[in-house]
């Protein structure tokens, strides 16, 4: 069996189970597609987390309905015929209205009244009660799409951490407000990065520079300044957050794998780096002094 998204969200839907149960002054039960009692008040308080299958003739019919349902004395109702609690059920007035999700019903929520007191009450504003009861049921529909969006983004998120970790180049995951959504070890080692970083915004600005396609960028991280070279891409993870993926090489290891490049199939020439700036100049030096140290090898 699966485990329903409303049981992932229990705490939240107890908390409106109370709020009903506060404002109407009557009991209230919520139950998930699975039959478990999410959240109960009253006498229900302390049966949350059964099974009720055989005890809920009227949540099974919203299941199978998908309509909201009021019933008034409940063990005369068509129903309730096979539930085997028929003969000492209680409940005097209830009203059911299903939960719904992503095309589907997650479950239901009622709202019963044990004494003539409680019935009376809610007889006298029944329709503005089955309103209430219909509202707050769309508002634990809103309270699962989020936690589902949640749930989605995560694992996308841990999936993509998962394989960036595993790629040679330093590659730094960003939010779209340009703050650290995580990082792989070998920015970590490169940029001495620590996990207090997450969350921390970067600048990164482009000079305007580049070789082979990527970009030159200035970037400020942790109160330090970098040059590096690299690429900026925009991707979507999950339902609907976009992130910032920055994948970019110091420049010893950009030298030595352009060096590579040269010695297996032609001659790089230095010149071919493109722009003029004082970071350029830089990067043509570095590139030129590692490439005759490796020469000597």
């Amino acid at each position: 069996m699966t485990k329903s998204i409303l049981m992932d969200i229990q705490t939240t839907i107890i908390q409106y189970a109370n709020i009903i149960s506060q404002i109407t002054q009557a009991q209230v039960e919520i139950m998930d597609k699975n039959y478990i009692r999410i959240a109960g008040t009253g006498s229900y308080s302390a049966k949350i987390g059964e099974g009720m299958k055989q005890s809920s003739q009227i949540c099974q019919q919203i299941l199978q309905t998908s309509e909201s349902i009021i019933v008034n004395n409940p063990r005369k109702h068509p129903a309730c015929i096979n539930c085997p609690n028929l003969n000492n059920c209680n409940e005097k007035l209830i009203i059911a209205s299903p939960i719904k999700f992503n095309g589907g019903i997650e479950g239901a929520i009622s709202l019963f009244a044990i004494t003539e007191k409680e019935e009376s009450r809610l007889l006298e504003k029944l329709n503005v009660y089955q309103n209430f009861i219909e509202q707050i049921a769309d508002f634990i529909s809103i309270k699962a799409k989020e936690c589902n969006a949640e749930q989605i983004n995560k694992m996308y998120t841990d999936t993509l951490a998962s394989i960036v970790d595993k790629i040679e180049q330093c590659v730094i995951v960003l939010n779209e407000n340009r703050s650290i959504r995580s990082f792989n070890s070998s920015a970590k080692k490169y940029l001495k990065l620590s996990n207090k970083c997450i969350g921390d915004f970067i600048v990164l600005k482009s000079t305007g520079d580049g070789i082979h396609g990527e970009n030159e960028y200035k970037m400020r991280i942790d109160g330090n300044r970098y040059y590096i070279v690299g690429q900026l891409h925009k991707m979507f993870v999950g339902t609907q957050s976009s992130v910032q993926i920055l994948i970019f090489r110091e420049y010893k290891q950009l030298a030595s794998n352009s060096y590579d490049l040269s010695s297996n199939f032609e001659i790089l020439d230095i010149d071919s780096i493109i722009g003029n700036s004082d970071s350029t100049m830089k990067l043509k030096h570095d590139i030129g002094r590692i490439a005759n140290q490796c020469r000597l090898f």
